[in-house]
């Protein structure tokens, strides 16, 4: 996973031209007034530099490459469009392929070719953002939204998974994810790395990586490219307001789509704790902290920053 080496395996072309034909039409001026009138909309359009590869062993790989100062030649082959943002380069990296995509917590992401959204967006926020707390559940409803234009009324589940509809937990009800890492400046976030993945027409997924996807739950294919680019606008929304005004601008819409909220739950405070504690959900605050009260002391609210949490029912809805 943390090999860049294979990353030398990226094309730019022809294989990955369909990204590429699906960006360039909706980055594109005239395409995009056209689509979004807002102006305020196009202009965020131009917010990103645009990296489209055939295989990478992860997108995360390259956006981390890119926040160096140098940057080898067979990533630099890859850009294809985009303006970045005005104070610094910020790049949205796609491929067709991950050969070692990654989840939290060290998890594998099934990534075959042409099957999914593969994305990795680099971002340099304002100084005055110290931290990224609330930032995946910020775009996990951007997510939400943009599935719901493909007709899916997807669900969150603190604090980066995208879930499918009325599925049994554990038994491919993963649809998206997300994947945040970080670079830290004395007390202020340097940049930003936020991996995203679709499933949009996998058919089969690993005993060890469950999922959903699209197609599965729609019953027909779907381009991947045009998620992509649906995700790569709704994304430059969703940041310009986060970053201005932080997760509490999304606080209520993420309730909608919580498919915690009011349920009892086990915790785990940290991934390898073997001690799981009953809860019920409460809620989240403004800083994307997970509202749990604990069942063996009524009354105590508890504020989660990162954990794992399942459902105790077992049930998504």
């Amino acid at each position: 996973m943390g090999d860049h080496s294979k990353d030398n395996l990226v094309r730019a072309l022809p294989a990955a031209a369909e990204h590429q034909a699906a960006l360039k039409r909706v980055f594109g001026t005239k395409q995009a007034k056209a689509r979004y009138p807002d102006k305020r909309a196009v202009a965020l359009l131009d917010r990103w530099r645009c990296y489209c590869f055939s295989e990478v062993s992860s997108t995360m790989n390259i956006a981390a490459q890119l926040t160096r100062n140098h940057v080898p030649e067979e990533i630099r082959l890859g850009f294809i469009a985009g303006t970045g943002g005005a104070s610094a380069e910020e790049a949205l990296v796609v491929a067709r392929c991950q050969k070692a995509g990654r989840g939290r917590d060290g998890r594998c992401w099934h990534s075959p070719a042409a099957s999914g959204v593969y994305a990795s967006f680099l971002l340099f926020p304002p100084e005055s953002s110290r931290c990224e707390a609330g930032y995946s559940l910020a775009l996990g409803v951007g997510i939400c939204r943009v599935l719901g234009r493909f007709g899916l009324c997807c669900g969150l589940k603190w604090p980066n998974d995208v879930w499918a509809p009325g599925v049994i937990e554990g038994a491919r009800c993963k649809l998206a994810g997300v994947l945040l890492e970080s670079s830290i400046r004395g007390e202020n976030l340097a940049s930003l790395r936020a991996g995203v993945g679709i499933n949009v027409n996998n058919t089969d997924f690993p005993i060890d990586v469950p999922g959903v996807s699209m197609r599965q739950i729609l019953g027909q294919t779907f381009e991947p490219a045009e998620v992509l680019a649906e995700l790569a606008v709704e994304a430059a929304e969703v940041n310009a307001v986060f970053f201005d005004q932080g997760f509490g601008a999304f606080s209520a819409e993420y309730a909608v789509y919580s498919v915690l909220e009011g349920k009892r739950v086990f915790v785990r405070e940290n991934l390898h704790a073997s001690f799981r504690r009953c809860a019920v959900v409460c809620g989240v605050n403004s800083a994307g902290e997970l509202l749990v009260e604990w069942e063996d002391k009524p009354g105590d609210v508890c504020a989660l920053r990162a954990g794992e949490v399942e459902l105790a029912d077992a049930v998504c809805n």
